[in-house]
């Protein structure tokens, strides 16, 4: 039997994090897991939700499950780094479980990650459909040709016991070994490269792994289903916009050679300004100033939080 510490991090969407809660803990208690919850800094009244909800499902009380509260907004990577920390220090023979709470698992997933999955030298990732299950949003991808925007194209009729290697897996859940996020961590102390704050952190842990001998597999028996970005503020909001376009400038510095981190620049130039036309005509002025700023901090290679983020 697997044992993991699930790793989730809540900002500003209490309704959703709690009713994420209520999905996995019955799992956690079940299964003899930890659920460590890292509240982001959120404003007042999310976190009043939040910690109300909590009492009234007695959490507080419960010993599998684990509050942790920064008061700085870490993004999605710092805030995972240090939930990892947390979780490492108290239950070392646990592997990680990172998931977004804006996903639904199906029970199937659950029994098949206790019981069936194997833990090897890969990270582990999921089919990742919308919250409708129609549609598939994530089945691997290989990198460079990901930041191009191109992704594996699969039937939504896999077949279970399927496996196939990606350069990355999509962080809404992303299964890591113990002894990988050890290696990892001795390599450069974080799970994650905090410097991209948010998106393309999954793309980047899967390319530094490969780096330390570590590869990534799609495991079609592991299916979730995700409400795209709603963690983050919906699909298509101006964070989106610009962390993905300055992120990906980001790692295409670190990981390509400099004639196709050019190209890549000129990409992303033309690519963004086509995307910043088309958005003229609907006045999203917030989505083209974003695309913009990406495109201008990645070349001068700023990292961290936007100063454009809200609080």
């Amino acid at each position: 039997m697997n044992r993991f510490s699930l790793l989730t991090v809540h900002w500003n969407t209490a309704e959703l994090t709690l009713k994420f809660i209520e999905l996995v803990m019955p799992y956690v208690i079940a299964n003899d897991w930890q659920l460590f919850l890292l509240e982001n800094n959120s404003n007042d009244a999310e976190k009043k939700i939040l910690k109300e909800g909590i009492e009234k499902k007695g959490l507080h009380k419960n010993d599998s499950f684990h509050l942790v509260e920064s008061d700085e907004n870490l993004g999605f990577a710092g805030g995972i780094n240090l939930i990892a920390d947390h979780a490492f220090q108290k239950f070392p023979e646990h592997h990680f479980w990172v998931l977004n709470t804006d996903i639904t698992i199906p029970e199937e997933t659950m029994k098949y990650i206790h019981t069936r999955l194997e833990l090897n030298d890969r990270l582990v990732g999921s089919l990742v459909f919308d919250e409708t299950g129609d549609r598939l949003l994530f089945s691997g991808a290989s990198f460079p040709l990901t930041i191009f925007g191109v992704q594996y194209s699969k039937s939504k009729k896999v077949l279970p016991n399927e496996k196939w290697d990606t350069s990355y897996c999509e962080g809404s859940s992303l299964v890591i070994n113990n002894f990988i996020y050890k290696d990892l961590t001795s390599e450069r102390k974080t799970l994650f490269d905090q410097k991209l704050f948010l998106y393309c952190e999954d793309l980047e842990l899967g390319l530094k792994a490969k780096e330390l001998g570590y590869y990534s597999e799609l495991d079609t028996n592991l299916i979730i289903y995700h409400k795209h970005s709603q963690s983050g503020g919906g699909s298509g909001n101006f964070l989106a916009f610009y962390y993905i376009t300055r992120n990906r400038i980001l790692l295409a510095k670190d990981y390509l050679s400099f004639p196709v981190f050019l190209f890549y620049i000129l990409f992303s130039i033309i690519t963004r300004l086509v995307i910043n036309l088309v958005l003229m005509s609907k006045r999203n002025v917030k989505v083209r100033f974003a695309i913009f700023r990406g495109i201008v901090d990645g070349i001068l290679g700023k990292t961290g939080r936007w100063e454009g983020h809200p609080s």
